[in-house]
């Protein structure tokens, strides 16, 4: 059955961001510190994935004990 004029319910927040990415700006980097069990290029799936919907680049190093990404555009 259609139903007419039937409000479209707000958007519900899934929780807190586990990455940062949009709330930086373009010089903006952040140090995630490796899980035990975790792939480490996960995050960095993560940083690509963001940048690919939102239109912005980030770059990822990796350091002794985690990765830094920063936001480059």
């Amino acid at each position: 059955m259609i139903e007419k004029n039937v409000p479209v319910p707000a958007l519900v927040s899934l929780g807190p961001k586990k990455y940062p990415f949009s709330d930086m700006d373009v010089g903006d980097s952040f140090f995630w510190k490796y899980e035990k069990g975790k792939a480490k290029k996960s995050i960095r799936n993560a940083a690509y994935m963001h940048g690919k919907r939102y239109g912005k680049t980030f770059v990822s190093r990796s350091e002794p004990s985690g990765v830094r990404i920063w936001r480059i555009e």
